[in-house]
């Protein structure tokens, strides 16, 4: 069964949040009317000016959003959109982080998808008409996701947001994470090492002088501010296969090698990539990457939140329906870490941790 699936785009969701509306869903919500009037004096009678050099705008007063930065802005605004129409059925179904919208469905048959979306779509329509918030058009898109089962009829499928026809893409970027319609995450890998990339450049001069910061820093350097990105939503691209994670590994090692100014040779020595690890007192980024998925399972495990615990992550009957295989990096390891054994062990003993492995 192929997967399709919407990204909305809501723009400038934070800063043109509708005050009265606000207020009014508070009062609608059953709030308590101190609370109402707290949020009330929080939003009104805000202002701001522009400073270019040493001239000063006028002062310009601010008619609609919640302050970004703030602790109530987020909260705010979730509560402006708590209330946008759910699916009508299970058939589609709704992903809301913040202002990031995402809505799909299951079917084999393009013409059934596009049904229901846009029947969806529609509602969600009227629901942003009546409560002022804009959506950019020019970024709608979806996506065909068909690991498997390739959509059947694909020319029909046919998605529309207002008069508007949404584009039929080959990636979509939800949450910073590119998906694919193979779901084999090449895009993303691709996307983060130019990050990286690009953020390395900032850091050239500073790691390239052996005499500006001990290679102590600079090792530093590479561990706060460039391994993040890599790691960044791993548990959810932790499929890929072993020529991915080679590609990740392979940056890491060139830039480890310049924060250490290590060579691969010296005096006519190859020295195995062991030793740059050891020299530069890092764990392989391999490694690294499985402690930390890991540790986020143990997380969601000792959770409080029901809704948390009760996702697919720990659901075995999912596991053994699906009998999802271990990554081929995984499988392919030959040199892993005496720290990292037991949990890559207890990665595949655990029925529950299967899924993420």
């Amino acid at each position: 069964t192929a997967t399709v699936a919407v990204s909305l785009d809501i723009e400038k969701a934070f800063d043109t949040t509708w005050f009265e509306g606000l207020i009014l869903k508070l009062r609608n919500f059953g709030y308590p009317r101190t609370l109402c009037s707290i949020a009330y004096q929080f939003l009104k009678d805000r202002t701001f000016q522009v400073r270019v050099h040493d001239k000063l705008s006028e002062t310009f007063r601010v008619s609609a959003g919640v302050p970004q930065g703030s602790k109530l802005g987020p909260k705010l605004y979730n509560i402006y959109t708590v209330d946008a129409p759910a699916p009508p059925d299970g058939k589609v179904k709704r992903l809301c982080y913040a202002d990031d919208l995402l809505i799909y469905t299951h079917s084999r048959i393009a013409s059934t998808a596009s049904r229901r979306l846009n029947s969806y779509l529609a509602r969600l329509g009227e629901y942003f008409t009546k409560w002022k918030i804009k959506i950019n058009a020019n970024k709608i898109v979806a996506i065909a996701l068909a690991m498997r089962h390739p959509l059947k009829y694909p020319e029909d499928l046919d998605l529309r947001f207002g008069n508007e026809r949404i584009p039929i893409q080959d990636s979509m970027k939800y949450l910073g994470v590119h998906f694919t319609p193979k779901m084999n995450f090449v895009k993303h890998v691709s996307e983060t090492r130019k990050k990286v990339i690009g953020q390395s450049k900032y850091l050239h001069n500073a790691l390239r002088h052996s005499n500006l910061l001990s290679p102590q820093i600079k090792t530093l350097c590479y561990k706060q501010l460039l391994r993040p990105i890599i790691a960044y939503a791993f548990p959810i691209y932790s499929c890929m296969s072993s020529s991915q994670m080679e590609k990740l590994r392979i940056l890491e090692r060139k830039t480890l090698r310049r924060c250490i100014n290590y060579e691969r040779r010296l005096d006519g020595t190859h020295h195995p990539v062991k030793y740059l690890y050891e020299q530069a007192n890092t764990p392989r980024l391999d490694d690294f990457l499985i402690s930390i998925g890991l540790r986020y399972l143990d997380r969601i495990r000792d959770t409080e939140n029901q809704l948390v615990r009760n996702s697919c992550l720990l659901n075995p009957q999912l596991v053994e329906r699906l009998r999802i295989k271990p990554p081929q990096y995984l499988e392919n390891f030959r040199d892993i870490d005496d720290d990292v054994i037991p949990l890559y062990n207890r990665g595949f003993r655990d029925p529950a941790y299967r899924v993420y492995l």
